[in-house]
């Protein structure tokens, strides 16, 4: 797994397919969110969000590559945490998109790495 420090940032380059027939119409963004991990599988309230710049608007079907420096708060608890991401509404910071992978939980993000905080 990735490391980084609170207060820091790591990369993340996400690898998408459009499968579908059109381009989407709506300005939803990439987003990233990092779950906290307890020893016991317990998770915080509080996750990290992190909405990028990058829109899937006029996305054309095929490859697509999004890249997005995640700068992680200084309050950053140490831990292991899930990465997820997500379609979002920019403005809700809330999932609209369903991916064509499995994995979705129930508030609509697809976990696909960890990554481990360090002081």
């Amino acid at each position: 797994a990735e490391s980084a420090a609170p207060g820091g940032e790591t990369n993340v380059s996400i690898a998408w397919e459009n499968v579908g027939v059109a381009a989407p119409y709506r300005d939803y963004r990439v987003a990233i969110r990092l779950t906290g991990l307890s020893k016991s599988g317990g998770r915080p309230a509080k996750p990290i969000i992190v909405v990028t710049d990058a829109t899937i608007r006029g996305w054309l079907p095929g490859p697509h590559t999004t890249k997005a420096a995640v700068h992680i708060p200084k309050a950053a608890r140490s831990g292991r945490y899930e990465l997820s991401v997500g379609l979002v509404n920019p403005v809700t910071k809330s999932p609209a998109v369903r991916l064509a992978i499995e994995g979705r939980d129930a508030g609509g993000w697809y976990p696909v790495s960890h990554l481990d905080i360090r002081r």
